[in-house]
């Protein structure tokens, strides 16, 4: 993402990643950059009882609001969590983007 719009291949790139982890490498990465939005859905716990990275809470939204996590604190969300998630989230992000 960053070579692409380092390169002048792209003026923008989105990274959407959704799994049950947070990707806090790729968060880290690109986190303050105004050009690289990263959108994340995956699974994240409590202060109490972390969920593996750790990371990805829906406060983390860079200096310019291009990082966005979906973080669901239970287990068992499937298609029609997904689902509503891209279309009433994630699709008008991107289109704003």
């Amino acid at each position: 993402a960053k070579y692409a719009v380092k390169s002048g291949k792209a003026s923008r790139v989105v990274i959407l990643d959704w799994d049950i982890h947070h990707g806090n490498g790729t968060q880290d990465i690109v986190y303050d950059d105004p050009n690289i939005m990263y959108i994340s859905l995956h699974r994240t716990g409590t202060s109490k009882y972390p969920f593996y990275p750790g990371t990805g809470f829906s406060n983390e939204v860079g200096k310019e609001f291009t990082n966005v996590n979906i973080a669901w604190t239970k287990k068992g969300m499937g298609n029609v969590e997904y689902s509503a998630a891209m279309v009433e989230l994630v699709l008008p992000m991107l289109s704003a983007f």
